[in-house]
């Protein structure tokens, strides 16, 4: 999940915080940047974003996903 942060971040940095945990629960990965970032430094952004999606993560599950429902 790409997070754009915004100047607001600052002010709902509970619900951000919940929201993320609900994520990997789920077996999704965040990678935030601030509005200034992607505005400013783009190349950088794509450069982390590839990096984000071509690196292995050990904690999701061999399938992918997240919580199964029986």
């Amino acid at each position: 999940v790409v997070e754009v942060d915004g100047n607001h971040h600052a002010e709902q940095s509970e619900y951000d915080e919940a929201r993320e945990l609900w994520l990997e629960a789920e077996g999704f990965r965040t990678i935030r940047f601030s509005n200034r970032e992607v505005l400013t430094d783009v190349e950088n952004v794509k450069r982390a974003m590839w990096q984000a999606l071509t690196t292995p993560t050990p904690t999701l599950p061999p399938e992918g996903g997240g919580s199964q429902k029986a």
